[in-house]
């Protein structure tokens, strides 16, 4: 019961307004994906982005997010978008938009995201309902400038509007909101994977038809996490392991399953080489919108495989977690309160999904590298043959040792196999490879690393440098891509080193017609009505082809230059090369009474944006598939394996004098590529 008639007013500080803005959106990335989620909750179809890629620094400098969306009347202004921390959804967590879409917005805070990389959000608006039109600047100067010891009450300040147009039913097909961001407080220009990040934060663009962002004139690109996969779930499961699961599989391929009654969709896959940090883990989406960065579920230990995790990546659609009355989102989108006991089994699923997940990635990675020793002993059968049976017998030991190491990939595990015959056949090592052979215990990585110790080293050396020349010719392709040289000189030297692409493979054939290579290497007469139907292609020479004398797989490989965008015409007829090499290859020659299968095939460009994007990520699923990749990428992906596994032969004696000199000229090599690339 109350004693006094004494009333008392809550006012609010001014810095609340940088609390709202400035602490919590401190990117561009998080502030321009709140203003995203703005413009698809007013049903905009078109959402265009621009922002200067150079001089971000510079006074007048500006980024503008404009949408075609329904707008805002005077009213909407004042009673919703001023009014913060209004929920548009009310009591109706389930609510949907007039198109139907599930509404992102829900804390009514994303209006201030704009201060995290600015001090001035001007907002223009046309209503779709009414036809009004008004300029409204949010000045966080101004504000700061009502900072008081006691607080500010902001509505007791009238704040004006820079213009306003009275209600005009031709104005109507105009809507739409722009914001732009003045007064940037960037220090440095926006980065250049800027539109790759901002992809990662939604799962709707790709999705939607009605939905599209533009930055700086060109689309945002497909989400990358799913790209240069190695296993895919729940693709990849066989019969017998998905028949003891409760899932389905829905048409996008995403696994559809029921925790305590509350729908999840999730792909997790894990990739060929570690996976890129920014995607490394489970990001969770709800309402279409990143709710949880890539974490592992908080799990620490207790899993088979810790190493898998490296190469894990994966999505969950959960909007059921955007959906309890009390929100269970962090205000930055970009973590979940788990402490919650709604939660609690959602976070027991995500731990026991990744035990189960990368038991499998051991197990099939295990069985990956068998295969890789039984191709390798076919493939060198003869030179194998020339070693003492108890030589032969040493050797396959200690390779089926070294193929327990989990921090080996199959390339790896190919190119230390190879170094390990050499070392046999020259009469070298010889109690090294005894000594892991014998090996009972688990065999890791340390414990090999110490091995290489008893040995004085010589055997890291050895192949520490065989890997430095590896990179030395890398760093030469890396220079001809920089010169923009012309596709043939760089298809030669490609030819010339094919395990740039995979260690496995040996160039086969090298730019010859497609009539030729069935004629001449596949011994059989093309149909007539087919040379007819496609003669102008049959007459096109393939860039090259390589083979893996193992397993008599070939990969088809097409180069553009450097700098030249991809077309769709080419990627068109590559697919057509891999049709025709598809349907003469299999039949055994005359001459050795080989046949072939075709493994892949690659196109190598510049270009891979937008629209080439979304389908080469869809002929990577194809099969046998077709991987479309950037002259970067592979740049990339070919000196990273190599630069990772130099590290993981030489780290571990780095006080010997040839291991350091090899560790100098490597820092040397990386420190000339940076002051190129400058």
């Amino acid at each position: 019961m109350r004693t006094t008639d004494k009333t008392v007013k809550v006012r609010f500080n001014s810095r609340i307004i940088d609390q709202l803005g400035t602490d919590m959106y401190q990117s561009p990335v998080s502030a321009i994906a709140e203003l995203i989620s703005n413009a698809w909750d007013a049903d905009a179809e078109n959402v265009i982005i621009t922002y200067p890629a150079e001089n971000i620094a510079s006074p007048n400098a500006e980024i503008v997010i404009k949408d075609d969306g329904i707008g805002m009347s005077f009213e909407e202004l004042q009673d919703k978008y001023l009014n913060i921390g209004y929920n548009r959804r009310g009591s109706n967590m389930e609510s949907l938009t007039a198109k139907g879409r599930r509404i992102m917005g829900r804390k009514g805070l994303g209006k201030f995201s704009g201060f995290g990389i600015a001090t001035l959000i001007e907002i223009e608006s046309i209503s779709k309902v009414t036809g009004e039109k008004f300029i409204f600047k949010m000045d966080l100067d101004e504000f700061r400038k009502q900072e008081t010891d006691t607080g500010f009450d902001f509505t007791a300040k009238q704040w004006p509007l820079e213009s306003y147009e009275q209600p005009d039913l031709t104005k109507m097909e105009e809507h739409g909101t722009t914001i732009r961001l003045k007064n940037l407080t960037l220090s440095k220009n926006i980065r250049s994977d800027f539109a790759q990040s901002i992809a990662r934060r939604f799962v709707l663009h790709t999705q939607n038809d009605n939905f599209n962002i533009i930055i700086n004139e060109i689309p945002v690109p497909s989400d990358d996490t799913f790209n240069l996969l190695k296993y895919d779930y729940p693709k990849d499961y066989n019969d017998e392991e998905i028949q003891n699961l409760n899932i389905t599989i829905d048409e996008e391929g995403y696994a559809v399953e029921n925790i305590d009654g509350h729908e999840v969709k999730w792909r997790i896959a894990f990739t060929n080489t570690p996976a890129n940090k920014e995607i490394n883990g489970i990001s969770i989406f709800a309402s279409n919108k990143i709710a949880q960065n890539p974490f592992f579920f908080n799990l620490t230990g207790n899993i088979s495989a810790q190493h898998a995790l490296a190469y894990l990546v994966g999505q969950i659609k959960a909007d059921f977690v955007d959906s309890f009355p009390q929100d269970m989102i962090g205000p930055e989108r970009q973590r979940i309160n788990w402490s919650k006991p709604e939660l609690t089994s959602f976070m027991q699923w995500g731990q026991n999904k990744i035990r189960e997940l990368t038991d499998l990635w051991k197990k099939r990675r295990t069985k990956a590298k068998r295969e890789v020793i039984e191709s390798k002993v076919t493939r060198f059968g003869e030179r194998m043959q020339k070693l003492q049976p108890s030589e032969q017998r040493s050797l396959r030991k200690a390779i089926n040792k070294i193929a327990e190491i989990e921090e080996l990939s199959e390339e790896k595990f190919g190119v230390l196999t190879d170094g390990l015959l050499i070392a046999a056949e020259n009469g070298r090592l010889k109690q090294l490879i005894v000594d892991i052979g014998e090996q009972e215990e688990s065999f890791d990585a340390g414990k090999f690393l110490e091995l290489l110790a008893e040995e004085k080293i010589l055997s890291a050396v050895q192949i520490g440098e065989t890997i430095y020349n590896k990179i030395q010719v890398l760093k030469t392709l890396h220079n001809k891509v920089n010169n923009r040289e012309r596709e043939n000189p760089i298809r030669d030297f490609i030819a010339e080193h094919p395990w740039i692409i995979s260690p496995d493979y040996d160039t086969f054939l090298k730019e010859i017609n497609l009539k030729n290579i069935v004629i001449n290497y596949f011994e059989q007469q093309p149909h007539e009505a087919e040379i007819e139907e496609a003669k102008a292609h049959f007459r096109k020479r393939v860039d090259l082809i390589l083979i893996n004398q193992g397993s008599n797989e070939l990969v088809i490989l097409e180069f553009m230059k450097p700098g030249e965008k991809l077309d769709i015409d080419h990627i068109s007829r590559t697919e057509l090369y891999m049709g025709i090499v598809e349907n003469y290859c299999q039949i055994p020659n005359s001459r050795d009474f080989r046949s072939y299968s075709l493994k892949c095939a690659y196109i190598i460009a510049d270009g891979i944006a937008g629209t080439i994007a979304g389908m080469a990520k869809k002929k990577a699923k194809n099969e046998p598939p077709l991987y479309i990749l950037d002259w970067a990428t592979l740049l990339y992906n070919s000196r990273r394996n190599f630069e990772e596994y130099f590290n993981l032969i030489i780290n571990h004696a780095p006080d010997d004098f040839r291991i350091r000199t090899l560790k100098e000229s490597l820092n040397r090599l990386s420190a000339e590529d940076s002051t190129a690339d400058n």
